[in-house]
C-alpha cells in the first residue's frame, strides 16, 4: 500500500521512492503527453501517484520555469477568450461559445474569459503575460485588439503563442469567419429574382453618434447580385438608417435580448430615417444587417400599418433571434451564419496550432445559407 501524503506534500521523488524507480521515469509517466515507459511501470507509477494524492497543478509553475530555462514551454490546458461587453448575454456570441466549449471540454482545455470595452492594454490580466495561457481567442474588433497584441508579442510569457480571431481578421493572426458576402449575394439575388427592384439595406453604426455606413461584406454581396443580373446597383439599392435611438436599442437587443421590449421602443421612436426613405422611394424590400435590427424593422413597420411581406419584404442576417408567429413558428427569412461550427472550427484550429500540427497564419471561411420563410414575397406591384 502507498502512504497517503499531506496535501501539497507529494513530489516526484516521493513517488519514485515508493515505486523504486528514478525521478526521470516518474516524470516520463506523468507528463502530458506521457513518453515511453513499459505498461507495467506506467500503471504502477500512476497507481502510486493517485494513492499518495499527487497534485501536478501544485508544481506546474516550477515545471514551467524549469522548461523555460531549457528553451521549452509547458502546456497549461487553458486558453483565453477576449470578448466585448455583453458577450455572455447575446445568442449570437453564446452560440459561438458553445461551439468552442464543446471541443475544448472534450480535449481537457479550460477557457479564461476576459471582457474588454476599450483598447487599453492595462485591461489585460497578468495571467496573459505570465505564460498561463496556451493561446487567445479574440471576439473584439481587430483594430481594438491591435495594441493589446503588440504588447503581448513583446512579452516573453506570451510571445508567439497562437491568436485566433472569431468573425474578424488581423494581419499575423489566424481567423475563422463566415462568408457573409456570399450570404448577402444569395439573399438579395432571391429578392431580385422575385421581381424586387427597389431594395433598402440598413446602415450600421460604429458608435451611436458616428456617421452610418454599410457593412462592407454585405454591400459587396448586394453589388454582386445586381451585376450578375445585369442591373446597375446604384439604381436599385438604397442605404437607410433607423436612427440613433433605435440603433442603440438594436445594439442592446443584440447583447441583452431578454432585457428590453421591442414593441415599446418602436412605439416611442421619433426620428426614424428609414420611414422617410419608404415615403420618397418605391421600396419593396429591406435587407437588415442582423436579427436584432430586423426585429425592430418588423415591429416598426407593423406599427405604421405597413404589412410584411405584402407591402415590404424583410430579410434578417445571422438567424439567431427568433421572430415567431402565433403558432410559435419562425417566420423571418434569413441568412444563417454557422456560428456553432465557427466556434468548433476555431477551437480545433487553436489546438492544432498549439500542438504544432498547423503552423503559420490560417484563415477558415465557412459557408452561409439563405433561408426563405414568411417575410419575403413577390413585390406588391407584381401581385396587383
Amino acid at each position: 500500500m502507498y502512504k497517503q501524503m499531506a496535501t501539497g506534500g507529494v513530489t516526484l521523488q516521493d513517488i519514485a521512492t515508493a515505486c523504486n524507480v528514478s525521478v526521470a521515469t516518474v516524470s516520463r509517466v506523468l507528463r502530458d503527453p506521457p513518453t515511453h515507459c513499459s505498461k507495467a511501470t506506467s500503471a504502477r507509477v500512476r497507481a502510486a501517484a493517485d494513492a499518495m494524492g499527487y497534485n501536478p497543478a501544485l508544481f506546474h509553475a516550477a515545471r514551467r520555469l524549469s522548461l523555460r530555462g531549457h528553451g521549452k514551454k509547458s502546456l497549461n490546458h487553458l486558453i483565453a477568450l477576449i470578448f466585448p461587453e455583453g458577450f455572455n448575454y447575446a445568442w449570437y456570441f453564446n452560440t459561438i461559445l458553445n461551439g468552442l466549449m464543446e471541443v475544448l471540454t472534450e480535449e481537457g482545455f479550460g477557457l479564461l474569459t476576459i471582457e474588454t470595452t476599450h483598447s487599453a492594454t492595462d485591461e489585460m490580466p497578468p495571467s496573459l503575460f505570465r505564460g498561463d495561457v496556451d493561446g487567445i481567442f479574440v471576439s473584439t474588433k481587430s483594430q481594438r485588439f491591435q495594441p493589446m497584441l503588440n504588447t503581448l508579442r513583446e512579452s516573453s510569457g506570451f510571445a508567439e503563442r497562437p491568436v485566433v480571431f472569431l468573425m474578424d481578421e488581423l494581419a499575423g493572426c489566424s481567423s475563422v469567419r463566415a462568408d457573409k458576402t456570399a450570404g448577402a449575394r444569395a439573399a438579395l439575388g432571391y429578392l431580385l429574382d422575385l421581381g424586387h427592384r427597389h431594395i433598402a439595406y440598413l446602415h450600421q453604426r460604429d458608435g451611436f453618434d458616428q456617421v452610418v455606413r454599410p457593412i462592407e461584406e454585405h454591400y459587396l454581396g448586394y453589388v454582386q447580385a445586381c451585376k450578375e443580373r445585369g442591373l446597375v446597383p446604384e439604381e436599385h439599392l438604397y442605404g437607410a438608417d433607423i436612427g440613433v435611438d433605435l440603433w442603440r436599442y438594436a445594439f442592446d437587443t443584440h447583447h441583452f435580448p431578454k432585457l428590453l421590449s421591442v414593441e415599446a421602443i418602436c412605439a416611442s421612436a421619433t426620428a426614424v430615417p428609414l420611414l422617410h426613405e419608404l415615403r420618397i422611394h418605391p421600396i419593396t424590400a429591406i435587407m437588415a444587417p442582423n436579427d436584432s435590427s430586423a426585429l425592430i424593422i418588423y415591429h416598426l413597420l407593423r406599427q405604421h400599418e405597413i404589412r410584411i411581406p405584402t407591402d415590404i419584404s424583410l430579410i434578417g442576417f445571422d438567424d439567431t433571434i427568433p421572430l415567431l408567429n402565433k403558432q410559435r413558428e419562425e417566420i423571418l427569412s434569413n441568412v444563417r451564419v454557422p456560428l456553432f461550427d465557427i466556434g468548433r472550427t476555431a477551437a480545433r484550429l487553436m489546438l492544432d496550432q498549439i500542438s504544432g500540427n498547423v503552423t503559420g497564419r490560417c484563415v477558415e471561411i465557412l459557408p452561409t445559407t439563405f433561408i426563405d420563410r414568411a417575410t419575403t414575397a413577390l413585390p406588391r406591384s407584381n401581385v396587383e
